[in-house]
């Protein structure tokens, strides 16, 4: 039987996820036009700049615009778990790890923008040159693969839901074998 690879099955749990949202989110409030399509295709634009601006800013350095496109209370979604996280700890704890890992840039594979949501596809990449989710410096390049989807109100990001690739994180520190030692080490 074949694997199905993991990009793939990323891009089809974001794409339930921008379904599921679609038809269980009210519909965005849209700016009064004579033409209500153009007014939803500005919204969706300014929307994708917003998270764009993010992911530019934050990778040249700037980690001050976590603070910039937040609210003071991000509303979290991470495996099955909601949280409200503040978003100064939120910027602290990246902050630190753009700092000790300077070369750490968001490399973007896909974004679209749908209503008040805005769907990414990307890949962190980094020299591992300082300590990452407390793990100590291997000196090793990593990639870190992920999926999300972000709602916007007004402008800024107030709610997002993430799945990680930490397999491929781990592995490319060398923490975890990969998936294909994994399968071979089966009894």
């Amino acid at each position: 039987m074949k694997r199905i690879p993991l990009s793939i099955l990323f891009v089809i749990l974001a794409a339930s996820a921008l379904f599921v949202a679609a038809c269980v989110a009210p519909p965005p409030p849209v700016a009064q036009s004579s033409d209500p399509m153009a007014a939803m295709h500005a919204l969706e634009a300014a929307n994708v700049a917003v998270v764009q601006r993010f992911y530019d800013e934050f990778s040249a350095g700037k980690a001050e615009v976590i603070l910039e496109v937040h609210p003071e209370m991000l509303r979290m979604h991470y495996e099955g778990s909601v949280e409200d996280v503040p978003t100064q700890a939120i910027y602290e704890d990246l902050a630190a790890i753009k700092a000790n890992n300077p070369d750490l840039h968001a490399e973007i594979h896909t974004m679209i923008g749908v209503g008040d949501y805005v769907f990414t596809e990307l890949t962190w990449t980094a020299t591992h040159t300082g300590e990452v989710f407390g793990l100590a410096a291997t000196g090793k390049p990593y990639i870190h693969p992920g999926i999300l989807l972000r709602r916007l109100e007004n402008g800024i990001i107030v709610e997002s839901w993430e799945v990680w690739d930490d397999l491929t994180l781990m592995n490319g520190l060398g923490f975890t074998p990969s998936w294909d030692e994994i399968v071979e080490g089966q009894p």
